[in-house]
Formats: C-alpha cells, sequence, structure tokens
C-alpha cells in the first residue's frame, strides 16, 4: 500500500512541476542577402548565422507568448531583458526588447530588439533582418530570404525528462505485476 502511495504522489509531484515551468526554445537564421550602402547590388551571404532563444509561457491562453509572457530572450549570447544598462566584455549598453510575439501553433517568431552602446551605437535585431550601423547615418543590413534556413527547437524542460521517468517506471511496475500474477 505505501509503495502505491508513494509511486502516486511523485507522479503527482512531477505533473504539477511540469505545468509550471515555461518553455525554452532555441532559434536560428542561416544565409542572409547583405545590403551595404555605396557598394553596389545586394549579394548573398550563405554562411551568415544568427542565433538566440526565449523562454515564456502563455499565462493567458490565447495561443501567443506575447513580450509581457515572454521570460527571457537572448540573442547571440546578449540578455536582451529591458535593462537600462549591462556590462559586456567589450561595452556598457542599453539593451530592449522593442517586439515580441511566438504564435505556439504555427511555431511563428516575432521580434524586434535593440541596443545602444556607451559610443551610442545603435544596432537593431528583428525577426527580418540585422541592422549594423557603418557610421552615424547609414548601416549594412543583413535580411532574412526565403532561402534562409529557420530553425526553432524546443528544448526539453528537467521536469519533461522526470515524467517520461514515471511513467517508464510505471510501465516497469505494470509489467512485473503481470509476470507475478502469471
Amino acid at each position: 500500500m505505501f509503495k502505491k502511495l508513494l509511486a502516486v504522489a511523485c507522479v503527482a509531484a512531477t505533473c504539477a512541476s511540469a505545468t509550471a515551468t515555461p518553455v525554452t526554445y532555441n532559434f536560428s537564421y542561416v544565409g542572409a542577402g547583405l545590403n551595404e550602402p555605396y557598394s553596389g547590388p545586394d549579394r548573398w551571404i550563405s554562411d551568415y548565422r544568427i542565433a538566440g532563444s526565449f523562454s515564456g509561457e502563455d499565462k493567458d491562453h490565447n495561443g501567443v507568448i506575447s513580450e509581457t509572457e515572454v521570460r527571457s530572450l537572448k540573442i547571440e549570447g546578449t540578455d536582451i531583458d529591458n535593462t537600462e544598462y549591462i556590462q559586456q566584455s567589450n561595452c556598457n549598453c542599453n539593451c530592449y526588447m522593442e517586439l515580441f510575439s511566438f504564435k505556439l501553433k504555427e511555431q511563428n517568431l516575432v521580434f524586434a530588439a535593440s541596443y545602444t552602446s556607451w559610443r551610442s551605437v545603435y544596432s537593431l535585431i528583428t525577426n527580418t533582418a540585422v541592422h549594423i550601423p557603418t557610421d552615424r547615418v547609414n548601416y549594412i543590413t543583413y535580411y532574412f530570404t526565403p532561402d534562409t534556413i529557420y530553425t526553432l527547437t524546443a528544448v526539453p524542460e528537467p521536469s519533461t525528462y522526470a515524467m517520461m521517468g514515471a511513467g517508464l517506471l510505471g510501465l516497469v511496475v505494470a509489467q512485473r505485476r503481470r509476470k507475478k500474477s502469471a
């Protein structure tokens, strides 16, 4: 009897922890068109890559993780968390998440993030392009096209593995009982 009660308690605790944690996603874009001011026609850069991750949960159950529901956004290792000041290895900068939306069913990600360094260099990264300043007026732009390879993968939370382990344990217990009764 004690073993049954312990097994039920473990499964219940695992299920409760699984619903309380946000989901983390990794994303990347590989390949982009390059637009440089005064350099002639745009060209394709096949090895251009930008990657990041975000986590959040759909608290209002509308099928979208919105800007208020996202817990973290990292792009190329930089936390974009709307702080006014963060210190990085090469500069001090202000980071802002200007827009965020992730439609769960369609797996459609839309974001815009910017940072301004202590040298007043403003950069903008979106889900369609990366704008990098060359001087105070001009930007080079890496823009994503249908040829850009976009990947998005959900990262399993530890509680997911715990739930899977509890399920496998339940199957083992059920199989042992069948063997004993046969």
